[in-house]
């Protein structure tokens, strides 16, 4: 046996305000991690244009992909950088989603309770 018991109105109550504090905090951290995503984006986009210029400027003759890939080249770092803050953005989602749906999953047993009476 697990020893598992049903959980006690109180009990509910505690951890959907412990989940709540949590879905706070997490929806925070999106919103910090999207605007840093955004900036990191916006700064390998610029990087990337400013190649562009200059291999235009050149005057060399090149395909578009090998300008494409001179430009990645030359933005590496702000590659990496948009790459992994991008990253941070989409695993805070979804601890963003996994945090509502133990909220639900709590809201319906604390109604099934009410309704057992």
């Amino acid at each position: 046996m697990s020893g598992w018991r049903p959980r006690s109105p109180l009990e509910v109550e505690e951890e959907l305000q412990r989940l709540g504090d949590a879905l706070d905090a997490a929806t925070s951290d999106y919103s910090t991690a999207a605007r840093e995503a955004g900036q990191a984006e916006a700064d390998y986009r610029l990087a990337e244009a400013r190649c562009f210029v200059g291999l235009a400027n050149s005057g060399r003759k090149m395909t578009e992909k090998e300008k494409q890939f001179r430009a990645l080249i030359a933005a590496d770092e702000e590659y990496r950088v948009w790459k992994i803050k991008d990253a941070l953005r989409a695993s805070t989602a979804e601890q963003l989603r996994t945090l509502r749906t133990r909220i639900e999953a709590l809201r319906t047993e604390a109604a099934s309770r009410r309704y057992q009476g």
